[in-house]
Parts: structure tokens; sequence; C-alpha cells
């Protein structure tokens, strides 16, 4: 579980990453150097290369919560696990 404290971009990404925990299908943070460089050096792309299982980032908000800013009502949306991700943890499953 994630609780971004900010909207800074990538803040979830480089934290994770930074803690040994990289996103799966993350061409900038979730991969190695040899694959990253790979990926800008040739038109190769690296989701068809093993280990990169996900052609986006296997990240998900399932709970989006915010106090509105001109009421102070609370606002949530939530969203349904997409089918890609579904799937993909389906198969790492042991």
């Amino acid at each position: 579980r994630c609780r971004p404290h900010t909207g800074r971009q990538h803040q979830i990404r480089v934290h994770l990453w930074a803690a040994g925990h990289p996103l799966v299908g993350d061409k900038l943070y979730g991969t190695t150097q040899d694959l990253f460089l790979k990926n800008i050096t040739t038109n190769v792309s690296i989701e068809v290369e093993p280990g990169v299982w996900l052609a986006r980032h296997g990240l998900h908000a399932h709970r989006l919560s915010f106090e509105h800013p001109a009421t102070g009502n609370p606002v949530e949306f939530r969203s349904e696990m997409p089918r890609d991700l579904g799937e993909f943890l389906e198969k790492v499953r042991y």
C-alpha cells in the first residue's frame, strides 16, 4: 500500500525502487541498466525482453480520496483491478 503525500512526479516509483521493490513494467526504475540502455538506444521495446512482463507500470490506484477544496466534504473514487494487471497477478501467484 502506498500513500503519496505530494503530487510529485514518479514519487511512488522512486520510493519503491529505493526500497528495493521496483514496479514491474517500469522502464525507468524497474529494469536493469542494460535493458534501459537497450530501450533508449535501439528500436527494440523492453516489453518483449525476459523479466519485463507488463507493457505498462504494475501500478493501480484502487481508491483515491481527498477533501474537496471548496466544500471540505470527503470525495472518494474507486476503480476495479484492470484486466491486464489481474491476469499478470494470477500468472505470478504460487
